[in-house]
């Protein structure tokens, strides 16, 4: 259920920075009977010596709704860096790489740079475990 948010570089060795879950907000939003809206808002910190090439976030939906990519918003501040949407895979888990470093013509181009808001949306399925008692 919890989304983690990792730096880290295909087929690299070096540091890895993980966003621990403890710092992640999650908000549950019902969109009617049968479904449900959940955003996770986290921070990224990408450092100025970075070195690896790949941003990753990940994990899991509990009760996923069949037809709804989980979306994925990166803010810097309040100015929108990054929007994408991923699939989500049949045993519930979610993947969505994206550059964080660039090198084109030998010259190194940070993407990303610094402290970023991550909100991740997520829709699932109501379970009425209430409406059982």
């Amino acid at each position: 259920m919890w989304a983690l948010v990792v730096i880290m570089g295909l087929f690299a060795v070096g540091m890895l920075v993980t966003v621990p879950s403890s710092s992640a907000h999650i908000e549950t939003t019902t969109l009617d009977d049968s479904f449900s809206m959940e955003k996770i808002t986290t921070t990224m910190t990408i450092p100025e010596n970075n070195t690896l090439p790949w941003g990753h976030v990940y994990g899991s939906v509990n009760n996923h709704a069949d037809g709804y990519p989980v979306i994925i918003q990166i803010y810097q501040g309040d100015d929108p860096v990054h929007f994408a949407q991923t699939e989500v895979n049949n045993d519930g888990t979610y993947d969505y790489q994206f550059r964080v470093r660039n090198v084109v013509d030998n010259q190194t181009i940070n993407v990303f740079e610094g402290d970023y808001t991550v909100m991740i949306f997520k829709v699932v399925q109501n379970t009425h475990a209430d409406s059982l008692a």
